[in-house]
């Protein structure tokens, strides 16, 4: 009998051990939390104080402080609107919301979750990953500015690749040629 549980105590290391790889190796952070408790984290991997700067046994079981505390005011009410303060069991979300990190710069999150319910308690929990996108984010509001740019400048501007082929064209640019700007998308 002590053999068989020697063995299955061994069986269960190997298998908390792969887990904890996987999860170590996992590219954002891995979460549970109780949405009952003030969204209270009941697990938190450790890629947590790479993303936020802080350690994340701070934020377990809300000891130190709530994750909400580190989240953007003005971005709050957007993500209870999309979870809602009750989420229910079986659903998925994904949403983009900013947080504090600690050196006091704001950070764009994407977090993905399932509500799942616990087998055992029947109590529903949120379970999911969220990863910085503050670069995307920053990549892409250039993107607008130039793209603003271009569409409103008076003078014509055309943009080709390294063969001549135009990716893009503004309205003036089109304009003297007697073309509308689709009509440049890919010629050379």
């Amino acid at each position: 009998a002590y053999a068989i549980a020697d063995q299955i105590s061994n069986d269960l290391q190997k298998q908390e051990t792969k887990h904890r790889r996987l999860i170590a190796n996992a590219p954002g952070v891995i979460f549970s939390c109780d949405p009952h408790l003030n969204w209270k984290m009941t697990y938190l991997s450790d890629q947590f104080e790479t993303l936020t700067g802080y350690a994340a046994d701070e934020f377990i079981e809300n000891k130190g402080r709530a994750y909400i505390d580190l989240v953007y005011n003005k971005d709050i009410q957007g993500i209870e609107r999309k979870i809602g303060f009750v989420p229910k069991p079986g659903s998925m979300y994904f949403h983009e919301y900013r947080i504090y990190h600690s050196d006091g710069s704001l950070r764009w999150i994407h977090e993905r979750a399932r509500v799942v319910r616990d087998e055992d308690t029947g109590d529903y929990y949120l379970t999911g990953s969220f990863f910085d996108v503050s670069e995307q984010k920053r990549k892409e509001a250039e993107n607008r500015i130039l793209t603003n740019a271009l569409e409103n400048a008076v003078d014509g501007i055309a943009f080709l690749d390294r063969n001549g082929i135009f990716q893009k064209v503004n309205d003036a640019f089109a304009r003297m040629f007697g073309k509308t700007t689709q009509q440049f998308t890919r010629i050379n």
